[in-house]
């Protein structure tokens, strides 16, 4: 071996953490490894029950309960289960503008969120204060946005449908469905570390 070759190996001996050290560091990333795939392996199976969650929820017993002509259950084992119904308000992006349309003719204006955004250039922090009231003044570019958030059109929608009114349900992305929601739980020693 050269004389320079011994030189570099040796300068990695000396920086080169102890066997004790590195065998704490590769704990620590085969414990990051584990977490890692843990998270990946839950996010799956939390996706999992999602989707098994809302078909017992949204289909299966709402429909069994319907057969049997019963709108709350308790089991022998204590779980009570009421079927509500339940309303999803999703506009599709096609029909955004005039869904925000329908809400001003209605008077439901204050509904809609209103986001002004100016472009301004480095060092403009003066303009920046001013922009409220002067931004096309000051040549910036100026982007207006409305939007209503999913929540607040959910509520109106479900207010004017309790009220008897009539909605444009396929433009307001309205879908009405029944839920069974468990209003009591009988003990149980998994979930309640009995």
């Amino acid at each position: 071996m050269t004389k320079e070759k011994k030189n570099k190996y040796a300068r990695f001996m000396e920086d080169a953490p102890s066997d004790e050290d590195a065998a704490s560091l590769a704990g620590l990333i085969g414990a990051l490894d584990v977490a890692e795939r843990a998270m990946s392996a839950a996010a799956e199976q939390a996706t999992s029950l999602a989707a098994t969650h809302r078909e017992l929820a949204e289909k299966l017993i709402p429909e069994k309960m319907e057969e049997l002509g019963i709108a709350a259950f308790t089991t022998a084992g204590g779980t009570s289960v009421k079927v509500e119904d339940a309303l999803h308000v999703t506009p599709k992006k096609d029909d955004r503008e005039w869904v925000l349309d329908w809400l001003e003719k209605r008077g439901q204006a204050a509904l809609i969120k209103r986001t002004v955004t100016a472009a301004l250039n480095k060092g403009e922090e003066k303009n920046a204060e001013e922009i409220a009231s002067v931004a096309r003044g000051c040549g910036a570019d100026v982007k207006t946005e409305r939007k209503v958030a999913s929540g607040t059109l959910k509520k109106y929608v479900k207010g004017l449908l309790a009220a008897g009114k009539k909605v444009p349900s396929k433009r307001l992305g309205v879908f009405q469905y029944k839920r069974a929601k468990i209003t009591d739980r009988a003990a149980d020693p998994v979930f309640d570390g009995e």
